[in-house]
């Protein structure tokens, strides 16, 4: 008679003290993988002074606008905006293509996107996603993860505990702060680049302080951006000026 075993695992999805864990036969669908991407947001860029101002009349160059590397809206916003316009038909298009790309690797946000995602720029939140349709939002760690549905079976631990368990799921540098998209979730967040977080979770988890600061928060701020966890204050709104230590304007 051919004996025939079925080999369960176990996959763990983190909640605010609690630990959703489901157990299936396999073969079964692969775990959820992640993609990654960087992403940024600019609020009130001034375009002219980063490209040149002496190449451009005595106007405002401001833009606003959240892109991803490799973003098509990226290029339908420069073929578009008024400003960038002007500055493609100054400069080339090449030259203001360059300039937003190499601000993005160097200045943006490095994101998780679950399998089956759709990324959703947003100023206040460069990393945003929702599922495909159909598919629900559930909790997990170092994402969350867009499924059909979300486990059931629910066992309850310790803050602690899950603290250190999603520790250990975050990417190596990341830190774990309190999640947006429900009560219960976590972000794993890379403080030391992310200008909305910069140098610690500004929503930290349960028991934690808040230690990360919003850098495009900084009063008379222009152009900011988050470097090995400080804010870096590059210009300043008409009237002021960049402090010495780059922290603040005056």
């Amino acid at each position: 008679m051919l004996l025939r075993s079925n080999l369960f695992i176990a996959s763990i999805v983190i909640f605010l003290g609690v630990v959703v864990v489901h157990t299936h036969a396999i073969p079964t669908k692969p775990v959820p993988n992640f993609s990654t991407n960087r992403c940024i947001s600019l609020v009130n860029f001034n375009l002219f002074a980063a490209l040149g101002q002496n190449l451009f009349p005595p106007i405002p160059g401001f833009i606003t606008l959240c892109y991803c590397l490799n973003s098509p809206e990226l290029i339908q916003f420069i073929n578009t905006n008024p400003v960038t316009q002007l500055a493609v038909q100054t400069v080339g298009f090449a030259t203001v293509h360059s300039l937003l790309i190499s601000i993005v690797i160097n200045q943006g946000q490095q994101c998780l996107y679950p399998d089956l995602a759709i990324p959703t720029c947003m100023l206040n939140n460069p990393c945003a996603f929702m599922c495909q349709p159909g598919l629900v939002l559930c909790p997990g760690l170092p994402v969350p993860s867009c499924q059909q549905s979300c486990p059931s079976g629910v066992t309850r631990r310790s803050a602690p505990q899950i603290l250190v368990e999603a520790d250990a799921r975050c990417p190596t540098g990341w830190e774990v702060c309190s999640g947006l998209t429900s009560a219960t979730a976590f972000e794993c967040i890379n403080t030391q680049t992310t200008l909305d977080s910069c140098g610690g979770c500004l929503f930290p988890y349960e028991g934690k302080n808040a230690t990360g600061a919003d850098c495009s928060a900084i009063h008379g701020v222009d152009h900011v951006s988050c470097r090995n966890g400080a804010c870096f204050v590059e210009s300043c709104t008409a009237g002021m000026a960049v402090s010495e230590d780059h922290q603040s304007c005056k």
